[in-house]
């Protein structure tokens, strides 16, 4: 059951979620303005700053790592407050950039600090809704498109007036109030029963205690077990203190690994993994060429960069579309996704015969919508494959693996079109990915029976879809 308090402060846990979405994925979006600047001020090749996309996504793999790891000691909070200020102190640091090695060092930690907050803005969503948790989810990841409608023209003008150094030290402030949406992330009570380091057996025993007792009662209580403690610390000898420790390490080491192994399973594999790889192989072929693309077939600079802003636009209505969907139960998330991706790949085989620039504000339209709003259910699709107890770590997996897609798709595609000289190919791989992930969300069910023929059981508590309203 939720408290009182944790109901009353969910939606401001949106707000928070949907200005962390802005500030991080719009500024990772738009970072490609500088590259003209960076590669003439820096005297570097166009090989070497298109690196920097890459890094910064490789940062956000690192950190999904990171966060996977220390999910179960360190609240959302205090993860996405740490994200915020590394970001911040990163481009504070650009300032002294003079070699492009430095700038890609700065990139890195720029993906890595955007990363944590990116991660745990999403994943502490899951922990207050239940009932409304599509609309949620909706709410607060459409400001990654947001992000992009903002942030890409106030950079580009930054940029003209104040040159690179000085747009990267004015977005140093402005994305320090990712820190200020971080305090919003408070801990709620679900939360607090997912981390190891909470001893819930401990806790919510005396929890219940105290819930049928009055206040002298728990103060006398509490007291007690205060002067009790002390009193066994003081009498317990040097080595059974050590033997104390080494106890405790066992028992959390054995905790930590296997809250990984006990999610292990064909479905696991295949939705957190699999899905989540190819995810991140077709998003970010698709989307990092199109402007490319687009310049490449003879249009302007300018109305290039507005297609991609067209592709915001799609992506924010995609986001907030699929909300009263899913939280109407007329698909599952898998379904969902799976209708999403069939759309997206598509669109990028058809798209890739775009020539003109109304057919290519279209497919940007069209593809904007249908991956945002399939990327955007995949913290449900964690949900229901692991439940809500083990989203924190494996949701950080999960990105890990999809940013590994990314970092394999990027350099595979440039060099397809150093071979063939156009993008016709980039999309073509894309979209044939797509519709391979497509298929692989549909037969969730099918993973479901192979489980169960695998384990030899018919408990369906294992396996069965977590209620999300």
């Amino acid at each position: 059951m939720e408290s009182s308090i944790d109901r009353g402060w969910s939606w401001v846990v949106v707000i928070a979620v949907f200005g962390t979405s802005v500030l991080s994925f719009g500024f990772l979006q738009s970072t490609s303005v500088f590259f003209v600047d960076w590669q003439e001020d820096l005297n570097a090749s166009a090989q070497m700053i298109g690196w920097c996309s890459a890094i910064s996504i490789a940062g956000i793999g690192l950190a999904g790592l990171v966060s996977s790891v220390i999910s179960s000691y360190v609240s959302c909070r205090w993860q996405a407050f740490i994200g915020g200020l590394i970001t911040t102190t990163a481009l504070a640091c650009s300032n002294w950039v003079t070699h492009v090695l430095h700038l890609h060092a700065i990139m890195c930690f720029i993906g890595f600090g955007t990363g944590i907050a990116y991660i745990n803005c999403f994943v502490i969503v899951g922990f207050y809704f239940n009932k409304k948790l599509g609309l949620a989810n909706g709410l607060g990841s459409c400001g990654s498109g947001m992000g992009i409608l903002i942030l890409s023209p106030l950079i580009r003008y930054l940029n003209d007036e104040y040159s690179w150094r000085g747009a990267m030290l004015i977005c140093s402030g402005i994305l320090g109030n990712l820190c200020v949406f971080a305090a919003l992330f408070r801990m709620s009570k679900a939360e607090k029963k997912s981390m190891l380091g909470f001893r819930p057996e401990i806790v919510w025993e005396s929890e219940n205690k105290e819930d049928s007792m009055s206040n002298d009662e728990i103060g006398n209580d509490r007291s007690k077990r205060r002067i009790k403690s002390e009193m066994t610390q003081l009498s317990r000898k040097p080595s059974k203190r050590r033997h104390s420790v080494a106890q405790n390490v066992r028992r959390h080491s054995s905790a930590f690994v296997k809250s990984y192994t006990s999610v292990l399973s064909i479905r696991f594999v295949m939705i957190c993994l699999v899905y989540s790889f190819f995810v991140g192989f077709g998003y970010f072929a698709s989307i990092m060429f199109f402007v490319s693309n687009a310049v490449n077939l003879g249009v302007s600079k300018r109305d290039a960069a507005f297609l991609f802003s067209i592709v915001g636009i799609g992506g924010a209505i995609g986001r907030l579309g699929q909300g009263p969907i899913l939280d109407k139960k007329s698909m599952t998330p898998f379904q969902f996704a799976s209708l999403m991706l069939g759309i997206s790949g598509t669109s990028c085989l058809l798209g890739s015969l775009a020539r003109s620039y109304p057919a290519l504000a279209i497919f940007s339209a069209t593809l904007g919508f249908s991956t945002s709003a399939g990327n955007v259910v995949f913290p449900l699709m964690v949900r229901a494959v692991v439940g809500v107890n083990h989203v924190k770590k494996i949701f950080g997996v999960g990105i890990i693996i999809g940013q590994c897609g990314a970092i394999i798709s990027l350099p595979l595609i440039g060099r397809l079109y150093d071979t063939t000289g156009e993008y016709a190919m980039a999309f073509y791989i894309s979209g044939g990915v797509m519709l391979l992930n497509s298929i692989i969300a549909l037969l969730d069910p099918v993973w479901i029976k192979l489980d169960r023929r695998r384990l030899g059981t018919n408990e369906r508590d294992v396996y069965d879809e977590q209620e999300l309203g």
